[in-house]
């Protein structure tokens, strides 16, 4: 069990990325690859980034939440050193649905860097990944392409088939969106210079 109990810590850490100030976004989707010898590589997409300051300095707070995107996170290192054990590949900004998107892509040499469990000696074994929750309790499961078994106070767990080539998993970061700003116009102005 203390084996389960370090690779959960790990699983936490590893996928904790909080955000700083009120700098937040709705919804995150994670897409794994694990390759035979348990490294592989990820994408995390942040979905529709907004400030959620006090609406009274929305201007102010959003501005200031555009900056630290950029500095701390575009331009900065604070996903790398938020997730050491990641291999960061590439960060990018776009526009989908009306709503910015930061995705940011890595690789990884062991399947408990991502939160994953692998038994690679049995083939009939399930991937199983920790989904965890931040300190807040923020993050809540939405959707995936395996079986979630955190229903009703259960582990918070997603069980994969090894056969699958990509784990998929979306997740929730912000269910109350009121007087939220999207960063998109900010985003937009800021490719115009």
């Amino acid at each position: 069990m203390n084996g389960f109990k370090l690779w959960a810590q790990v699983a936490f850490l590893s996928f904790a990325l909080i955000l700083s100030g009120c700098l937040n976004a709705e919804f995150k989707e994670y897409t794994i690859k694990l390759n035979p010898d348990g490294s592989g590589s990820g994408t995390i997409k942040f979905i529709n980034l907004v400030s959620t300051g006090d609406p009274k300095d929305s201007v102010d707070q959003t501005q200031s939440d555009f900056e630290s995107l950029l500095n701390d996170y575009v331009n900065g290192s604070k996903f790398e050193s938020d997730n050491p054990r990641y291999s960061c590949t590439g960060k990018r900004f776009y526009e989908e649905n009306g709503q910015l998107v930061g995705e940011v892509t890595f690789s990884f040499s062991s399947p408990d860097s991502v939160g994953i469990y692998r038994d690679s000696s049995c083939p009939c074994s399930p991937v199983i990944f920790y989904l965890g929750t931040d300190p807040l309790g923020s993050e809540t499961y939405q959707s995936s392409n395996g079986k979630y078994l955190g229903k009703n106070g259960m582990i918070p767990i997603v069980l994969f088939d090894q056969k699958l080539p990509e784990l998929k998993i979306r997740t929730r970061l912000s269910e109350d969106m009121t007087g939220a700003q999207s960063l998109l116009p900010l985003w937009k102005s800021n490719q115009n210079k």
